[in-house]
């Protein structure tokens, strides 16, 4: 648990911005096959807000578009630090 005062850190996939990458993340997210492959990964969700829900003020974040492989879709992160309220 993160004392009030406390920073958390995060890097995590978010949602995307625009079309037609917020309609792929959803349609892979609801079949079902993304998180069975990905460990339970969601692509779909809203961090920024699940961490603001949370109890934390972000404080800095950016948003990049990552791979892991060359072979894999970029997708978007969000990258930054919130402080527990």
């Amino acid at each position: 648990m993160i004392r009030p005062g406390g920073e958390l850190r995060f890097y995590e996939h978010v949602i995307a911005l625009g079309q037609p990458g917020r309609l792929l993340l959803q349609l892979a997210d609801r079949s079902g096959l993304w998180p069975k492959l990905a460990g339970g990964c969601h692509p779909a969700r809203d961090t920024a807000a699940a961490i603001q829900r949370a109890g934390f003020r972000i404080t800095t974040s950016e948003r990049i578009m990552f791979a892991a492989h060359r072979l894999e879709p970029a997708i978007p992160y969000i990258l930054g630090v919130a402080l527990r309220v």
